[in-house]
């Protein structure tokens, strides 16, 4: 039947494969699915960006990590930011928001005072992450926003911010045909 045995089982925020019928896992409660396909070399990645990930430049580090195993060029990559928290949800204290800010020049375009608390920000994770995506050579008509926030919407997703530990996890899945 052609099934492969002893397949490892590997944990990484960000995966890469050309090979075709793997199938690339990232599992999530509120955190960023970041999926990207090269359209001329055959290949994707998938990526769990949550806040630390998406301030350490996950975007960034999977288009380099796929320009270094194939080749891959940002310009020939279409991406996606799957459901997650929205800025409507993402609320966070100063030095987190400094943690932003000190390290991306645009951050400010993505940060914003929470009126309905004091020394509380609201931060736009898919805004970031569409921008490092764009300034690292991603086509903005190739990136796509699913525009879901899961703490909104606990109906249908699982949210850390809504359930705490008592949650499930969703998962994300790409793969090659």
């Amino acid at each position: 039947m052609g099934i492969k045995e002893n397949f490892e089982r590997i944990e990484a925020d960000g995966l890469v494969t050309n090979k075709r019928g793997v199938v690339l896992v990232t599992f999530h409660a509120d955190c960023v699915p970041l999926y990207f396909v090269d359209t001329k070399n055959k290949a994707i990645g998938m990526a769990h960006a949550g806040w630390r990930g998406t301030a350490d430049g996950m975007a960034k580090a999977m288009l380099d990590k796929m320009k270094e195993e194939y080749g891959s060029e940002p310009s020939d990559i279409k991406s996606a930011i799957g459901p997650s928290i929205g800025v409507c949800c993402f609320q966070v204290d100063e030095p987190v928001a400094e943690i932003f800010r000190s390290k991306f020049d645009f951050a400010e375009k993505f940060i914003y005072n929470d009126e309905t608390a004091e020394n509380k920000y609201k931060i736009d994770l898919w805004g970031i992450n569409k921008e490092l995506l764009m300034l690292n050579g991603v086509k903005e008509e190739n990136i796509e926003v699913g525009g879901l926030c899961t703490k909104c919407n606990p109906d249908i997703f699982y949210s850390h911010r809504v359930m705490g530990e008592n949650r499930g996890t969703m998962g994300a899945f790409l793969y090659l045909e």
